[in-house]
């Protein structure tokens, strides 16, 4: 939400703005760093994330 957010702030509401600044991102989150391109692709391919979710029987998975 924040780099949405973000865009939206540097490059205004319409499309032609924000992709041009999500094109522009780099910014420091929680979990990493995040740089995209042109065509608003993730730099560098395939980001390390870890999703984790609860099970119905109460345990919890790591989901990659």
């Amino acid at each position: 939400m924040r780099l949405a957010a973000d865009a939206v702030k540097r490059g205004g509401p319409q499309a032609a703005g924000y992709v041009k600044a999500m094109g522009e991102t780099k910014i420091d989150l929680v979990l990493g760093r995040y740089e995209f391109d042109d065509k608003r692709g993730a730099k560098p391919d395939g980001l390390n994330f870890v999703f984790i979710r609860t099970k119905p029987d109460g345990s919890i998975e790591v989901v990659q």
